[in-house]
């Protein structure tokens, strides 16, 4: 019976990350990007509207604030599942896509909740 190991050779390992990464990196740089630029301006426009602290704010600062630890977190998993488990082997492309697409999704929802919280705010700035 054929290992799992020489079924896959190391290069179609390699590539799942690869094309993990090539679909992480762009909505992370951009989620970056906007916790850097854009949601301090939007904290400061809830600041004056008199708006009360929203959960959308709250979820950003944790992922801003732990994002090196869930970072390696991840990895270490990643490594640990590679390393040692044969299931993980078998599941390796259905798991990181997975958890890619729900990044992504996490950060789309996550922009749509700033626009959101922009279009509920910015009325109350408007009135004199």
């Amino acid at each position: 019976m054929m290992k799992i190991d020489q079924a896959q050779p190391k290069e179609a390992r390699w590539a799942t990350y690869v094309k993990a990464a090539s679909f992480l990196v762009p909505p992370l740089l951009i989620w970056t990007a906007i916790t850097i630029w854009v949601a301090p301006k939007l904290k400061q426009i809830c600041a004056d509207a008199g708006a009360g602290p929203f959960a959308a704010f709250k979820v950003m600062d944790f992922a801003q604030d732990n994002a090196l630890t869930l970072t390696l977190t991840a990895i270490s998993i990643i490594l640990l599942l590679e390393s040692k488990s044969a299931l993980w082997r078998r599941w390796r492309k259905y798991s990181i896509a997975t958890a890619v697409f729900l990044i992504n999704t996490a950060v789309i929802l996550g922009l749509a909740s700033l626009l959101v919280i922009a279009a509920v705010v910015a009325p109350t700035l408007a009135q004199p």
